[in-house]
């Protein structure tokens, strides 16, 4: 699955901040933030 490795980068921290993002998130960037979230993070 595509979304595995961003998964992994994100199961490292327990903040993720965006700063005025200017481009737009990938699908697979979208579902691992918002699994992040829905995981406490």
């Amino acid at each position: 699955m595509v979304m595995e490795p961003m998964l992994r980068i994100y199961q490292n921290y327990k903040v993720y901040v965006v700063d005025e993002p200017n481009t737009k998130f990938t699908v697979a960037e979208s579902n691992a933030i918002v699994n992040f979230v829905k995981n406490g993070g």
